[in-house]
């Protein structure tokens, strides 16, 4: 799944494909928004991004579809 987040004050999104479902990623992102900590996102080859929860403008989850390669019709 791709997912985008957003920082406040930084003009650039993190795209990052994740092997998380989605209500597991939105029920991690909501309890660290209620307790103010740092949450740690992890993609599919292991790189990891960790932003403090006051920092955190948005996270957008896309759909679960494999990327087309070519000239699809």
């Amino acid at each position: 799944m791709e997912i985008t987040i957003g920082i406040r004050g930084v003009t650039r999104d993190i795209m990052m494909d994740v092997a998380e479902e989605e209500n597991a990623m939105f029920e991690r992102v909501a309890k660290a928004l209620e307790s103010q900590t740092i949450i740690e996102f992890t993609d599919t080859k292991g790189s990891r991004v960790m932003i403090p929860t006051k920092a955190l403008g948005y996270v957008q989850v896309g759909p679960d579809q494999p990327r087309k390669v070519g000239f699809g019709i």
